[in-house]
């Protein structure tokens, strides 16, 4: 009874020493600072009352913005998913001009945004940049198709994960778990570069693979799958094998994806430990 007494009294204590305009989010029950726009524990928006800042729940306008800035990218993850490739290049021209121009707009716009907004835009342009390299494999000039079939596969993993991160988003689940996934997806979105001459995959082979760029698939807790996404210069005539040329040896199938060990990652390429350690972690998300 007196630990109860005692405890009323110091919450009596600190809410008296509170200033008077203290305010509390409505969503997380922080305090908030004087005059904040935002909360600064969960990014929710806070408003003018009668002089006095108060907390309101955000406006459906910021996340309506956000979606019709980056329609394109939901709209090319389906052309791509679906293989109509063809639409997706005639779509992706326009629409990706059109968000150039918009660049320095949507920039100023995500400063106003909150946490979670935030979240979501950073996970779109992820999206976006991986996007944009496979549709840029088909400009005149270049024709590697090893190249185009490597992103192909990238972009139908990134668009699995990014569903999972918008289910996860639409049904208002907690900032760090969206936050979680939208560095995984950043994680696989990513390119990395070997820097050793030689890498071993999981079945004793040796690959020559010095300066070759590869992205990430998959992490358990000893290995990681990779995918070969070719030489920065490479070119369909300069392959041999069908257009793998990176390898050691010959007759290997385009659609082999090789499983190197986490310690040989780290050893022999930029790929960070830390950024295999979030895949292990959160391969369960």
């Amino acid at each position: 009874m007196k630990i109860f007494k005692l405890s009323i009294v110091l919450i009596i204590i600190t809410l008296l020493s509170m200033p008077a305009w203290a305010k509390f989010c409505s969503e997380c029950g922080k305090p908030l600072n004087e005059g904040a726009k935002f909360c600064s524990e969960c990014g929710n928006k806070t408003g003018e009352s009668n002089g006095n800042t108060v907390s309101i729940k955000d406006d459906s306008n910021d996340e309506n913005k956000i979606m019709e800035y980056f329609s394109f990218i939901d709209e090319s993850l389906s052309y791509i998913r679906t293989s109509n490739i063809n639409i997706f290049l005639d779509k992706f021209s326009v629409s990706n001009e059109n968000f150039i121009e918009k660049r320095e707009i949507i920039e100023e716009f995500e400063k106003q945004c909150n946490k979670k907004q935030k979240i979501l835009i950073e996970s779109y342009i992820a999206i976006y940049e991986v996007i944009n390299d496979f549709y840029n494999l088909y400009k005149p000039g270049f024709d590697n198709s090893f190249k185009k079939m490597v992103y192909l596969e990238k972009c139908n993993h990134l668009a699995s994960i990014f569903q999972e991160f918008k289910i996860n988003y639409s049904i208002n689940k907690p900032l760090n778990i969206l936050a979680s996934l939208k560095q995984k997806l950043v994680i696989f979105a990513n390119t990395y570069t070997v820097k050793s001459k030689y890498m071993q995959p999981r079945d004793g082979r040796i690959l020559f693979l010095n300066s070759a760029k590869f992205s990430i698939l998959e992490v358990n807790d000893n290995e990681a799958k990779l995918l070969l996404l070719g030489r920065e210069k490479d070119v369909g005539a300069g392959c041999i094998t069908g257009g793998i040329g990176l390898w050691a040896y010959d007759n290997l199938p385009k659609s082999w994806t090789p499983y190197v060990k986490l310690s040989e990652i780290i050893k022999r390429t930029d790929c960070k430990k830390d950024d295999l350690e979030i895949l292990k972690n959160n391969k369960q998300d």
